[in-house]
């Protein structure tokens, strides 16, 4: 019989445990020390030193390492952290699972591209080492596979099969190229799914809404910038954005997408989307005329809504999962500081992308 008391002390410690390592995050000291750095190695070296990274990075030479080594490891930390919160969790899935799903995404993705354009060389060379004890299937396979079939092949026996094998080139066609957001919205549906599925059977009532509402802002913000991008910079209608919108809707209701997706015409659509959106993403797109506005405006929301998660929730699972959501936001950081440094861009400007 469970011991619901020990139960009781071990959530508790689960999200102690989250929150002390939440109190451990880069701090707008950091984050100026790291502005000030001119160089990769220089980022790596304070990250190294003078943060909680430094375990990840102990085995490098800071003044030898490029922005993929670097990246890669502070993904790696990402499980680290995912792996260790859970190590002592009751709950019936794993938080560290759906880190991995993500992660086995973004490598299928990553194939599909190089596939796509003939680089498949470049595959090997970018795996991830940390991943290859985790993911379900075989990253060396898919590394020597020279099709879509293989692919498929590899992917045998797993979710992903059933997902991909409806995004087959077909073979009576003259262009084969590959449905890369077709795959793409496929992959990543099939992941927001698992997730959502996940919520409703391990969170409690009261903080469901609010852990779903998380992913679905999430969400809302890879719509809401493939559509005014492709729309406004591609001269997309309607009816043609659809492919690219996932189909979980928050704010923007489902009737109102498919108000924009029965628009054939591009200029009819140019004109008539934005009548769709909550009158809070129209005032930021007129006030910056840039979809980025909008997604560090709402990731900044996700931020604030998290840390709110955090330190208020009494449930491990929710909690858990707004730890992540930080963590991959002070990744999202350091990324953007290592790329406006490497091309030198100024270092108020990079300050203004930094969701802290």
């Amino acid at each position: 019989m469970l011991n619901i008391k020990a139960l009781s002390a071990s959530n508790n410690a689960i999200t102690g445990k989250a929150r002390v390592m939440h109190g451990k995050r880069i701090s707008h000291r950091g984050y100026d020390e790291m502005l000030r750095c001119s160089s990769v190695p220089e980022i790596a070296a304070y990250l190294k030193h003078s943060s909680a990274y430094s375990a990840v990075l102990a085995g490098i030479n800071e003044t030898d390492i490029h922005r993929g080594q670097l990246e890669q490891l502070l993904n790696h930390n990402l499980f680290i952290v995912s792996e260790k919160l859970c190590r002592h969790g009751h709950t019936k899935k794993n938080l560290a699972e759906h880190v991995i799903i993500n992660a086995e995404i973004g490598e299928i993705l990553r194939f599909i591209v190089l596939l796509d354009k003939n680089g498949r060389s470049g595959f090997i060379s970018g795996l991830p080492g940390f991943l290859l004890s985790r993911v379900g299937f075989d990253l060396f396979a898919l590394a020597d596979g020279k099709s879509y079939d293989d692919l498929l092949k590899v992917l045998s026996g797993t979710e992903y099969f059933n997902v991909l094998q409806n995004h087959k080139p077909k073979e009576n066609r003259n262009n084969k190229q590959i449905d890369l957001n077709g795959c793409e919205v496929s992959l990543y549906t099939y992941y927001y799914r698992r997730i959502f599925d996940f919520i409703d059977e391990n969170v409690s009532n009261y903080d469901k809404k609010k852990l779903k509402e998380l992913y679905l802002l999430e969400i809302e913000t890879r719509n809401l910038t493939a559509a005014y991008r492709l729309i406004n910079l591609f001269g997309f209608s309607g009816s043609e954005i659809k492919p690219y919108i996932y189909p979980f809707y928050y704010r923007i209701s489902q009737k109102k997408w498919d108000s924009v997706f029965d628009i054939t015409s591009p200029k009819a659509t140019a004109q008539s989307w934005m009548d769709v959106l909550p009158e809070k993403y129209t005032d930021l797109l007129h006030q910056s005329k840039d979809s980025g506005f909008i997604e560090n405006t709402v990731m900044r929301k996700i931020h604030q809504k998290s840390r709110k998660l955090l330190y208020f929730s009494r449930d491990p699972v929710s909690s858990l999962h707004a730890y992540i959501f930080l963590c991959k936001i002070e990744l999202d950081n350091i990324f953007n500081i290592i790329e406006g440094v490497r091309y030198k861009v100024e270092s108020e400007k990079i300050r203004k992308m930094l969701i802290i």
